[in-house]
């Protein structure tokens, strides 16, 4: 980690402008889970600030008010990606003539973690845990719909994963060779993004998956730790259900 502040600029400040890069906000609840949701609207707003369009689901709204730390995932489209502590600045109301009218502000704490995922070295990991992921337990309950397995099957889908760190804070880290082994897993390589390997063994996560319909599924579970099975660096989930990743129509 950064001993000073970052700022947002270059590469990073490119991928926060535009819609060719996949952004995701993880908040962390009073209960201690971490809650992952798409944004998409996430915008830089100078060096230091970076605006949210003001539409979530309940969960991360009632997080940020118990807790105002969050984590700002950024994946640009040549497959670099950022790992962004933030700190919510509260909200602001769109300027006239934009189409958003309620924003919400993150100030910019620290770059935590960033790299890039090699394409060829990405779909050769994400092939191999297909084939021989096998999850690090023994039994699951078959909580994973089938719908949502089958779209989890695709590398197409843009995967990320928010968890709590050992310092009890709340991380993002993709995760696209992440699929579902059996009715209540999911394996993931840790090759491609090795940061994964650090999250605590039995710790909250949550997994939320952009596809192109356009839609998004969130996925609450336990993180049980890398190795168990064939591939000795799969990352294992184990699937507790499922939450909202988008706001109702009710909040628009």
């Amino acid at each position: 980690m950064s001993a000073t502040p970052d700022a947002i600029d270059g590469r990073l400040a490119e991928a926060l402008h535009g819609n060719n890069s996949a952004r995701f906000l993880a908040t962390l609840g009073e209960d201690g889970r971490p809650n992952l949701v798409p944004a998409l609207s996430a915008v830089a707003a100078g060096d230091r600030l970076v605006r949210i369009a003001a539409i979530l689901p309940d969960q991360p709204r009632v997080n940020i008010a118990h807790n105002p730390h969050v984590a700002l995932l950024v994946i640009d489209q040549t497959m670099r990606w950022w790992s962004l502590a933030m700190h919510v600045d509260g909200y602001e109301e769109g300027k006239r003539g934009e189409k958003v009218g309620r924003w919400l502000r993150l100030e910019h704490q620290q770059i935590v973690h960033q790299g890039t995922m090699g394409r060829l070295a990405l779909a050769g990991e994400y092939g191999l845990v297909r084939a021989l992921g096998i999850p690090k337990g023994e039994s699951y309950a078959d909580l994973l719909p089938q719908q949502i397995a089958r779209k989890l099957s695709t590398i197409k889908a843009i995967k990320a994963l928010a968890f709590v760190d050992a310092r009890e804070r709340v991380g993002a880290l993709p995760c696209l060779s992440l699929v579902p082994a059996g009715p209540g897993a999911l394996v993931c390589g840790t090759r491609a993004v090795p940061q994964i390997r650090a999250i605590p063994v039995d710790t909250p996560v949550a997994v939320c998956m952009l596809t192109f319909e356009p839609n998004a599924y969130q996925i609450l579970g336990w993180f049980e730790g890398v190795g168990g099975g064939l591939l000795r660096s799969n990352a294992t989930i184990r699937v507790l259900g499922m939450a909202p990743a988008l706001a109702s129509k009710e909040n628009h």
